[in-house]
């Protein structure tokens, strides 16, 4: 992903990409990429449930993602991923749901096959 984004010319630097036991992932590929116009850090947490793959993502600049990072994986561990009422055969895509913090200026995007337990994080109020 990030390799096609610099043409090849600026490859990215892996920092994690291997088994990693979180709730209901079982992979984690961290990398970054830096560029002489930005730096990147991105976060693939990995699930597979029922044939399909789950990947929750986490990507921002280096300072923005070290300082969400702990609350985000928090949000991961405790993710339910519930059955889909599609087939992997017809299988093309799903919704998402928006989670918005207003206080936190922030939002997430997750898909609606996933039950986000309602719970208040003492760092940022999402």
């Amino acid at each position: 992903q990030m390799l096609m984004a610099t043409n090849g010319m600026f490859p990215p630097e892996v920092e994690h990409d291997g088994a990693f036991t979180h709730g209901n992932f079982t992979h984690k590929l961290e990398y970054k990429s830096t560029t002489p116009y930005y730096s990147m850090k991105v976060l693939n947490l990995i699930a597979v449930k029922d044939g399909l793959a789950y990947i929750f993502q986490l990507m921002g600049n280096p300072t923005v993602f070290s300082r969400v990072k702990d609350d985000v994986l928090k949000m991961a561990r405790d993710l339910v991923i519930a059955p889909q009422s599609s087939t992997c055969e017809d299988f093309t895509t799903d919704s998402y749901t928006l989670v918005e913090s207003k206080a936190a200026k922030r939002s997430i995007t997750f898909p609606s096959a996933w039950e986000i337990p309602k719970t208040v994080s003492s760092t940022n109020g999402l």
